[in-house]
């Protein structure tokens, strides 16, 4: 009897507890699969990539389906950081695991 690939990459319970996992780990990794949360917790991890590399001049305001929203106070600062959107996009992604910045949108905060 042939066992699926993701059956196969799992470890039993038994050894999730030998190799110092606990329960709450198990229900934690159990819960993140089941409501599809990787796509929220990698939404976090661009925004906290594009906050570090915005220097005050913007704030990140969403990031889905690869378009990061970003939001100014200031036109002038918007203007600017249009004409180094690529050099930005690419920075962001170079911190992250893999690129997943596709476009930006720009936005004025009131």
């Amino acid at each position: 009897m042939k066992q699926s690939k993701s059956q196969s990459k799992r470890l039993s319970i038994k050894n999730r507890y030998r190799f110092g996992w606990n329960r709450s780990d198990y229900l934690a990794q159990r819960a993140v699969r089941r409501h599809n949360i990787s796509s929220n917790l990698s939404s976090v991890s661009v925004i906290e990539a594009a906050q570090s590399s915005s220097k005050g001049r913007y704030e990140c305001i969403s990031f889905k389906e690869g378009i990061l929203k970003l939001g100014f106070l200031n036109y002038d600062q918007l203007v600017e950081t249009k004409f180094e959107q690529e050099s930005l996009i690419d920075s962001i992604n170079q911190q992250l695991d893999s690129p997943q910045v596709k476009r930006i949108n720009f936005c004025i905060k009131y």
